[in-house]
């Protein structure tokens, strides 16, 4: 009889361990996936914030490749790829495009005075200065 329930004793501590293990690399694929989906997001994330940043590089572009004053008014979405975000025009030379703890950074090409928002923008050069402000 003590031989039969030490096998029972066996398959049970047999069990808790497969169990056990089971249970760890299953743990290990859920971790494993949500690093891939937290990739993939920051890649969403930074080639959003990329093609704002470009929007934002042409619109001084232009301004500086025209000849005499300039005026024109551009947009900047409310949100980016689903996500809040904040854009400020740092030294005149910098843009900062950040969300959700994600700093993104232009520099231009030339000094731009003013500051950048959400929603409308009017970018104007007159007598050589380019400023950005929102009409």
């Amino acid at each position: 009889m003590s031989i039969l329930n030490n096998s029972r004793g066996q398959g049970s501590v047999e069990f808790v361990i497969i169990t056990g293990i089971m249970l760890f690399v299953i743990m290990g694929m859920v971790v494993a996936m949500q690093i891939r989906i937290s990739d993939a997001y920051q890649n969403q994330l930074y080639s959003a914030m990329e093609q704002l940043g470009s929007l934002v590089n042409v619109e001084v572009r232009l301004a500086y490749a025209s000849s005499g004053d300039y005026a024109r008014e551009f947009y900047l979405p409310d949100v980016i790829s689903g996500y809040d975000y904040g854009i400020a025009l740092y030294d005149k030379t910098e843009v900062v495009i950040r969300s959700n703890d994600v700093d993104y950074i232009i520099f231009l090409d030339t000094d731009v005075e003013g500051d950048l928002d959400k929603g409308r923008n009017l970018i104007i050069k007159q007598d050589g200065v380019i400023t950005i402000s929102q009409p």
